[in-house]
């Protein structure tokens, strides 16, 4: 589930050199989606900071836009996905690019994750 939210909603981060944490975020629109998944990983043990709700204005559409969002607590648990996502790894070659350098400039080729 983790990873398919990274590479869709979620976003990884780096927390010091061994930890990580992954924030949530949704228009409004998809509030049921969002407390969902924040159901599901508080009962996994994982550590959850507190939903919170904001607005932005969008000064592009003169409108304003609502979210809902949390985020998990640092843990050295989650380290390995930010070695997957964020860096030049093995472990991010290997899974996305079948353990081949990916491309320099361009598009990435299509890849099925086996």
């Amino acid at each position: 589930m983790l990873i398919g939210c990274i590479l869709g909603d979620a976003h990884i981060g780096k927390s010091g050199d061994d930890k990580g944490f992954i924030t949530f975020e949704q228009t409004i629109k998809h509030k049921d989606y969002v407390l969902d998944i924040y159901d599901k990983l508080s009962k996994s043990g994982i550590g959850l900071y507190d939903i919170k709700y904001y607005s932005r204005k969008d000064s592009r559409y003169n409108s304003l836009n609502s979210s809902i969002y949390f985020k998990t607590h640092n843990s050295e648990l989650l380290y390995p996905f930010v070695d997957m996502f964020l860096s030049d790894s093995p472990a991010k070659k290997k899974f996305f690019f079948g353990g081949e350098s990916p491309p320099s400039g361009g598009e990435a080729p299509p890849y099925v994750i086996p």
